[in-house]
């Protein structure tokens, strides 16, 4: 079925450009390529570098909302090459994929590679639809003469929606299989940490915005080099059409369904269709060129790595033992980890109950606790707590304030790293909950105790406020004082998985993890290493 429909694509993309080649004819067309000169190659150049730059920009953006690392630089050559393929192969995305499995497989997280490219272009494409469409709600003599002229291609259109349609009630369903199931939570938490959380979806949009707006330009220079003399404010409603077409699935390249949609509109408003086509084609031909660059890419960038591999290879030799999954298992940068503490017992610790929201003060082994930590951790560069006393009392100690304090000026109060909400059950014993509710709530992070808060909602959360203290904790140490959940999410957050996995931890109190943020990805250097007070296992709350 995917054979089939990739030939699909492919014969009706060229079915419509001969069909469109018949009707008008050739003549126009190559008088427009003819057109194309050195400034319009420089300028194509040019504005293809700043569009390559917004949309590897927002890819990494997006990459490190996942908690992963991609270096601008490196971002801008991949997007080179992966526009360029998408440009000359027949699918279209194979540039895509071939930067979002190369990425994911440097990192050591395939999986989570896809699905940073995946959210990466869906966001330009959602922008892309967004504007279109508001475009041509503004503009209904334009939008009534396009749907008029396209009505017989808009029966493939229909057809193609009900095979969507069809393709989300298969998913509707197959998501009641539990490992279906689990993927598609494993990505929804993806979608909030990595393009909907407020620390990457305003760049994320804006970024979308001044790439959307390059191919706008290109394709003003597309129009003034086909000849066209109609204003700004003509062209823009015919080019956003022109775009939108291009998002059709019918395309080669972006060949195709953009050619027919431009005839179409720039007849539809008093220009001539072949007029249409000309800016079009001419647009293909500047975009070809936009995306040169990523031929060097292609052709340069594995030799090189190749030979500086070779080069590597006659380095000194490891010392015995040193395989290369333990090298690829050492942290790469010793000058700063995120260190996450857990906070001193308090009463209700003691006892075993279940502490959410509630907010006792630390108890005398709790204090206690916090002195032993103040003198084992490293002096910190900055140090972050959750708002709650117990918390607060603990970070305190650790920036030098007397014991007992309840706040420190060293501290910054973050309300992400808060406790989960355990609602009606905060301040009961486990045994509270009946043993099915129990259950469900370990097997589904997305279950609500009542007046609470799910799993899913507090890695959300702690995942994003992981990814904004990566690059300070790469640098110097930055520690954490937060609650079981918080750091548990933030577990699972360096080492990629789902966020039920959270369940299968034990946190003492007073315990303390570290993770390295150096990396392409992070590393979990250590989990529940006891307090230097006291080592015994406590109860978790």
């Amino acid at each position: 079925m995917h054979k089939l429909w990739r030939y699909l694509r492919v014969l009706v993309g060229v079915g419509i450009l001969a069909a469109l080649v018949v009707r008008l004819g050739t003549a126009s067309v190559l008088d427009g390529l003819r057109s194309i000169g050195p400034g319009a190659v420089l300028a194509a150049l040019g504005i293809g570098l700043l569009t390559t730059v917004f949309s590897a920009w927002r890819w990494c953006l997006v990459v490190r909302g996942l908690g992963m690392r991609l270096p601008l630089a490196t971002a801008v050559a991949d997007c080179y090459r992966a526009v360029f393929l998408n440009s000359v192969l027949p699918a279209g995305v194979l540039g895509d994929v071939h930067r979002a499995v190369s990425h994911g497989r440097q990192s050591g997280d395939v999986g989570r590679g896809v699905r940073a490219v995946v959210l990466e272009r869906s966001a330009g494409q959602v922008v892309l639809l967004v504007v279109g469409a508001g475009v041509l709600l503004a503009q209904p003599t334009l939008l009534a003469a396009v749907v008029e002229r396209m009505a017989p291609g808009f029966g493939l259109v229909a057809g193609l929606l009900a095979a969507l349609a069809v393709v989300v009630v298969l998913g509707i369903c197959a998501a009641r299989v539990p490992r279906i199931r689990a993927a598609l939570r494993t990505a929804r938490a993806d979608t909030r940490a990595g393009l909907l959380s407020r620390g990457t979806l305003p760049g994320v949009l804006l970024l979308s915005a001044a790439a959307l707006v390059g191919y706008l330009v290109l394709f003003v220079v597309a129009a003034r080099v086909a000849g066209s003399e109609a204003t700004i404010g003509q062209l823009l409603p015919l080019l956003m059409v022109a775009l939108l077409a291009m998002a059709l699935p019918l395309n080669i390249g972006g060949w195709g369904p953009r050619e027919a949609v431009s005839a179409v509109a720039f007849g539809a408003v008093g220009f001539t269709a072949a007029q249409g086509l000309t800016v079009a084609v001419v647009y293909g031909v500047l975009s070809l060129i936009a995306c040169l660059p990523g031929v060097g890419v292609l052709l340069l960038r594995d030799p090189i790595s190749r030979r500086l591999r070779r080069r590597a290879e006659v380095t000194p030799a490891a010392p015995a033992g040193d395989t290369c999954a333990e090298k690829d298992a050492q942290p790469t940068n010793v000058a700063g980890v995120l260190i996450l503490v857990r906070h001193g017992q308090t009463e209700a610790n003691a006892r075993g109950l279940l502490l959410g929201r509630a907010d006792p003060p630390l108890n005398e082994s709790g204090y206690r606790q916090a002195q032993a930590l103040a003198e084992a951790l490293p002096r910190a560069s900055r140090i972050v707590s959750s708002p709650l006393r117990r918390a607060r009392d603990t970070a305190a100690v650790l920036a030098g304030t007397a014991p007992g304090a309840t706040d420190a000026g060293d501290v910054e109060v973050d309300a992400r790293w808060i406790e989960m909400d355990y609602g009606d059950l905060d301040g009961r014993p486990a045994t509270a909950l009946d043993e099915r509710s129990w259950w469900t709530w370990r097997q589904d992070p997305d279950f609500v105790p009542a007046g609470g808060e799910s799993l899913a909602d507090v890695c959300t959360r702690v995942h994003e406020a992981c990814a904004e203290l990566a690059d300070d904790a790469a640098s110097g140490d930055v520690v954490v004082v937060s609650h079981v959940s918080p750091i548990k999410a933030a577990v699972t957050w360096a080492l990629g998985v789902g966020d039920e996995v959270g369940w299968r931890m034990f946190l003492g109190d007073a315990a303390i993890c570290r993770i390295d943020t150096s990396g392409r990805v992070p590393l979990l250097l250590a989990f529940n290493d006891p307090c230097p007070l006291d080592k015994g296992v406590r109860a978790e709350s």
